[in-house]
């Protein structure tokens, strides 16, 4: 009789011979397609450490052998069988030499014909055996994600240092094992820059228009910078120059500027941003007597700024203003008043803090005023607070707060400056927007001339708004922009 194949075969497929001289026949595994020689041990093996194999298969032929722990018989069943008779027999207290008599009538019958099939064990890892591993490529890996998620959120890189975070990885994943801090701020740092270097180039290399932004400033060392960012429209940033000691002179930008349209290709290049300073825009021309094709326009975010600060800086408005950051230091610089004023913000529901203005944050005097009108009714309440030692310490802003006319004319002054604080924040997002530029300030003009008349202002203030207005906005459409609307 023909001796019957294994299950093992089913998951592996006999190869062809190469040659009339080869000797050996070679399977090939149908998960992983690596090859073996035929070999029903060495491919039960393989099948066992394949990770490709589902967990059921394995389990299918990981079976239990005689030399398990604990058991030292001859044959697999008998153990089985030994424990079963026993059992019984315990339950019925019948005598113990019963058991061997019984066992050895069963083990040695095969005379009277009586057949014991022979159980299979399955062996089932438990989770208190399961050992996590993990390949030098994989930790690499991890690593790199790991070091990028550390890097775009700004977090420090002693966090691999830290107990806890170590603890946690551990409990994840076991076998990984987290980079140091000299590492996140070597070789990880710079592979991952090189990476981001390949990106930013093949998206260059592959656009057909790139325009160039330039802007300058001080980072948090306050070290003065300027930073390049080439659109393709998508912007991506390319450059970052300290200038140490060197003058922010027109012909030194204009060096900076040149280099890097002569790295990427000056003819791929339509236009130059930039913002309204003298030596940026003395830069450009110079960039545009060298490259003719180029055109130039100046940052519309940078210049609706200005022109928000135009409006602020107009007599009434400017005598306005101080009277609404004394409000808010009173109340966030007492200890005393801001725990009263947020346990009355909560009771009333309102999810509101007050804010004060940055210089150099776009709309922030707009989000001051916001911030102050939607808290009208907490900072009234507070104002009439029977509290003796709240009357004395906000006496000094009481005054502004139960007055109407003040709150009238703060609303006002939102409604007049909102619409360019959104339309800063529409046009300096990342998406094409050049051509809403013509739009927007139709919009933009149309709403100063509506809600001037409802800010407390001189007659000579109102012309001086328009004026400041009509100003800004020639500066700001250029040719390009007409164009881009009339395409759109």
């Amino acid at each position: 009789m023909v001796k019957r194949k294994t299950d093992i075969w089913l998951y592996f497929e006999v190869l062809p011979a190469g040659s009339s001289n080869q000797k050996t026949i070679n399977v090939r595994c149908k998960f992983c397609k690596s090859v073996h020689a035929k070999n029903a041990t060495r491919m039960k093996s393989h099948l066992q450490q394949c990770t490709y194999v589902p967990h059921m298969i394995k389990l299918k032929f990981n079976i239990l052998t005689p030399k398990s722990k604990g058991n030292h018989s001859k044959f697999p069943f008998e153990t089985s069988m030994k424990k079963t008779t026993s059992a019984k027999l315990d339950n019925d207290n019948t005598d113990a030499a019963c058991t061997s008599s019984t066992v050895s009538t069963a083990s040695t019958s095969a005379s009277d014909n009586i057949h014991v099939e022979t159980p299979v064990y399955t062996k089932i890892n438990r989770i208190q055996s399961f050992c996590d591993r993990m390949t030098h490529e994989q930790n690499n890996e991890l690593n790199i994600l790991l070091a990028r998620a550390i890097y775009t959120s700004s977090a420090p890189h002693s966090i691999t240092e830290n107990e806890d975070w170590k603890l946690f990885f551990k409990k994840i994943r076991p076998s990984y094992t987290l980079p140091s801090r000299y590492m996140l701020s070597n070789r990880l740092l710079t592979e991952e820059y090189e990476r981001v270097e390949v990106q930013v180039n093949d998206k260059i290399k592959q656009a057909d228009n790139l325009s160039l932004q330039c802007d300058g400033w001080s980072n948090l060392r306050n070290e003065s910078v300027i930073n390049f960012i080439v659109t393709t429209p998508e912007p991506l940033f390319v450059k970052s120059v300290l200038t140490k000691a060197e003058k922010h002179t027109a012909e030194y930008i204009t060096k900076l500027m040149v280099e890097v349209l002569e790295e990427y290709g000056p003819k791929k290049f339509f236009a130059i941003v930039t913002d309204n300073a003298k030596n940026m825009r003395k830069a450009v021309r110079q960039c545009e007597e060298m490259y003719p094709h180029l055109v130039s326009y100046g940052c519309l975010a940078h210049t609706l700024h200005l022109l928000c600060s135009d409006i602020l800086k107009l007599s009434s408005i400017e005598t306005h203003l101080p009277h609404i950051i004394h409000i808010v230091k009173t109340i966030n610089q007492c200890q005393v008043l801001r725990a009263q004023f947020t346990e009355i913000r909560n009771e009333m529901k309102c999810r509101v803090s007050l804010s004060l203005p940055v210089k150099t944050r776009w709309g922030s005097h707009v989000k001051c005023l916001q911030d102050l009108t939607k808290c009208k009714s907490v900072l009234q309440r507070l104002a009439i607070s029977p509290d003796k030692t709240i009357q004395d310490r906000i006496r000094s802003a009481k005054a502004n707060l139960l007055d109407e006319g003040f709150w009238i004319n703060s609303s006002a002054l939102v409604e007049l400056l909102k619409p360019i604080t959104e339309a800063i924040t529409r046009l300096e997002g990342d998406s094409s927007s050049i051509h809403l530029v013509c739009e927007t300030f139709a919009k933009i003009g149309s709403n100063i001339s509506t809600h001037l008349e409802c800010v407390k202002l001189k007659d000579c203030e109102k012309t001086e708004a328009m004026d400041k207005f009509i100003s800004r906005k020639e500066y700001a459409l250029q040719p390009i922009h007409f164009a881009a609307d009339v395409f759109s």
